[in-house]
């Protein structure tokens, strides 16, 4: 094993010449918390041997000064190798990928967004309500971009994939498929599609299913 030592040790400063810088300082930190360790484990054993001069003079002291010293060296050397520096991103020079988004002029960038807050089945039944809104306003098939987050998510998704189930459905039937129909019944308070919302909206309470009104 010692005669094995050495060879995995010079490996081990090979790997470590030849790492990147950052991965280069985080090695180099994790063998110095491992030394301190190591050097701990020394001493701490260390006063389990028979007392010396030293100890009975008094240099206890050091000893203990010594074991905290290296503890703190050991673990603020294992916490710093995990720390990685925070990078700023480059701005990009151009945002012209994001012009497709555009549905009036695809040479310029979108005009129009949309972002839905969280807040779950409340945040939900607001953004119905202004997406609504909206819509009677001739607003919202303007609107370039949309984004939501957790109860935001819910409305969305309810936006986009009405019409989607709408027009696989009437793919099976006969007759012409109106995207603009489709968006009229959805926003229709006393339609099927609200009324499918308002009958079944259900939520978690309590470990329990509770109908919200």
């Amino acid at each position: 094993m010692l005669m094995v030592m050495p060879v995995f040790a010079f490996v081990g400063l090979v790997s470590v010449f030849k790492a990147k810088p950052r991965t280069k300082r985080m090695l180099w930190l994790m063998a110095l918390a491992v030394l301190a360790g190591i050097a701990v484990l020394v001493l701490l054993l260390w006063a389990f041997l028979p007392s010396g001069a030293w100890w009975k003079s008094g240099y206890w002291w050091l000893w203990t000064l010594a074991v905290i010293a290296l503890s703190i060296l050991s673990v603020g050397a294992r916490m710093f190798s995990n720390v990685l520096p925070v990078e700023v991103r480059k701005a990009r020079d151009s945002f012209s990928h994001e012009w497709r988004f555009n549905h009036g002029e695809v040479n310029g960038p979108p005009v129009l967004g949309l972002a839905m807050s969280g807040g779950g089945i409340r945040s939900a039944a607001f953004n119905l309500g202004v997406m609504q809104a909206l819509h009677e306003a001739g607003v919202l098939r303007q609107v370039d971009i949309m984004s939501a987050v957790s109860g935001g998510t819910y409305t969305l998704s309810w936006y986009l994939l009405q019409p989607f189930y709408a027009a696989r459905a009437h793919a099976t039937g006969d007759g012409e498929f109106n995207i603009n129909e489709v968006f009229d019944e959805m926003f229709d308070s006393d339609g099927p599609y609200q009324t499918y919302l308002v009958n079944h909206s259900w939520t978690w309470a309590s470990g329990l299913y509770s109908e919200q009104r």
